[in-house]
């Protein structure tokens, strides 16, 4: 389970800083949030956000990752193990940070889940080792942008 590269995330989410898609209302959520390492480097690098969430299904990973945070007590942040497949969000905007490696199945249920939610709160999806785009496209009614290899924007 490789991290995601905390370098193209820093150029994704500054992306979409600088080109307005998100501002301090908006929450981020890490999908498959391992052991912390991207609200870690988030959190130091990129406080733009007024809460910070994580979900992770695997228990090892999840008890990791609440060690790893454990020091940002003064932060908002609010770290789920659960399963993709059944999470529900909350009603509000969140940057959502989605780094493949899931099978289809999981990202149709967390879409199918919370499409109308998404679409409602105008919420912003940075997809890296985008693999599944063209099955998303087919199946949800998003805005696409794609600027960098390897990456869609889905608003």
């Amino acid at each position: 389970n490789q991290p995601a590269p905390l370098l193209i995330l820093d150029r994704n989410i500054n992306f979409c800083k600088k080109n307005n898609f998100f501002d301090n209302t908006f929450s981020f959520i890490d999908i498959g949030s391992g052991c912390g390492l991207l609200i870690h480097y988030v959190l130091n690098n990129l406080d733009y956000f007024q809460s910070y969430h994580g979900i992770e299904f695997e228990k090892n990973f999840f008890k990791i990752s609440k060690k790893n945070l454990i020091s940002y007590k003064n932060k908002n942040i609010n770290l789920i193990y659960n399963d993709a497949r059944n999470l529900l969000l909350e009603d509000k905007k969140y940057l959502i940070y989605l780094y493949n490696p899931f099978k289809f199945d999981l990202l149709r249920c967390f879409f199918l889940n919370n499409y109308e939610n998404i679409i409602k709160n105008k919420s912003v999806i940075i997809y890296h080792n985008d693999i599944f785009i063209k099955d998303i496209k087919k199946n949800f009614k998003f805005r696409y942008l794609k600027i960098f290899s390897g990456t869609s924007f889905i608003l």
